[in-house]
């Protein structure tokens, strides 16, 4: 499963991936190349074969944009 950007109860958008392992019961980060979507909120995503598609949301305005961003290759950073 993945989770991309979101928001803390103070407003503060966020703009990372990460990757929940449920074998492991494991959260890791997922480093994407520059180019990555604005941290942003309200926005739809979809994964299809090794990538993932980030479509609009809301980053103080208003968002109308679409990010690919390949998994694939990805290197994952691993937390408790």
């Amino acid at each position: 499963m993945f989770v991309f950007g979101g928001v803390d109860k103070a407003q503060k958008r966020f703009s990372d991936l990460h990757a929940y392992t449920f074998v492991h019961k494991q959260w890791s980060k997922v480093l994407t190349p520059a180019g990555h979507p604005s941290a942003r909120t309200f926005h739809r995503t979809v994964v299809h074969e090794d990538c993932m598609y980030v479509f609009g949301g809301h980053d103080g305005r208003l968002l109308n944009d679409t990010y690919k961003i390949r998994l694939r290759g990805a290197s994952e950073s691993r937390q408790a």
